[in-house]
C-alpha cells in the first residue's frame, strides 16, 4: 500500500511491503495514520500504519473488515466476530500515540526547559508556546513563546527554556506548554508548578 499527495507525485511513501491485498483505506482525522485490512482468506486483518512510512503497521484485529474513524481519531470501529458473535466492534487505541512530536519538561529553580524530539521521518517547522495559570485557572499575563518556528530534523530535538516573569513566579500553579508543526499538529503538557519542586 501506498500514499501520495496528488500535488506532489514524487512523495509516494510505501505503508506496506507485505504483498497483501491491503483495502478500505481511511485516513485518521489528523492525517497522520491510515487505517486498512486485508480481506484474503481465512482471516480479515485491520491493520493501523503511520502516513509517513515510519515504524511498522499495527495489527488492530485478526477477524475484521471494513475500519472507520471515530471522531477524534482515537479508535475505530469494524466489522467483526468475538467469541463466535458478529457485528459493529469499537477498538479504543490508547496505546497508538500518532502524535508527530514529543514533548517533555524539567524544572530547574524558577525556570522551566521544553525538548521537543521528532517521531516522524520529514523535517518540521515547530514552534512552542506557553501560558502560565494560577490556583483558579486563570491565567497570569498573555501567552508566551518562540516568535519564529525552528526546524526540527529526524532524530534531533530543540530545547526552550522558559521564563515566568515576577507575577507569574509569584502565583503561578500550572504552566500549560503547548508545541506545533507546520500543520497545526503537536503536543501539548500540563506542569502542576508546585509538584515539580522549587
Amino acid at each position: 500500500m501506498f500514499v501520495q499527495r496528488v500535488d506532489d507525485p514524487s512523495s509516494v511513501v510505501q505503508l506496506t511491503r507485505d504483498g497483501g491485498k491491503n483495502i478500505g483505506a481511511a485516513f485518521s482525522p489528523d492525517g497522520l495514520s491510515v487505517v486498512f485490512y486485508d480481506p484474503r482468506p481465512p482471516r480479515p486483518v485491520v491493520r493501523v500504519a503511520r502516513a509517513d512510512g515510519s515504524g511498522q503497521p499495527v495489527k488492530i484485529s485478526d477477524l475484521g473488515a471494513t475500519p472507520a474513524w471515530l471522531p477524534g481519531g482515537r479508535g475505530i470501529a469494524y466489522t467483526g466476530s468475538i467469541k463466535g458473535k458478529h457485528g459493529v466492534i469499537v477498538a479504543h487505541l490508547g496505546g497508538l500515540d500518532p502524535r508527530p512530536l514529543a514533548i517533555t519538561t524539567e524544572r530547574k529553580g524558577k525556570t522551566l526547559s521544553a525538548t521537543v524530539t521528532s517521531r516522524t521521518n520529514g523535517v518540521q517547522q515547530v514552534a512552542v508556546r506557553w501560558e502560565v495559570f494560577d490556583k483558579s485557572s486563570s491565567r497570569i499575563g498573555a501567552p508566551s513563546g518562540g516568535a519564529e518556528p525552528v526546524e526540527l530534523k529526524p532524530g534531533e530535538r530543540v530545547e526552550w527554556s522558559l521564563e515566568l516573569n515576577p507575577e507569574q513566579q509569584k502565583n503561578v500553579q500550572t504552566v500549560k506548554v503547548r508545541v506545533l508543526n507546520q500543520d497545526g499538529v503537536g503536543a501539548v503538557k500540563l506542569i502542576n508548578w508546585m509538584e515539580e519542586g522549587q
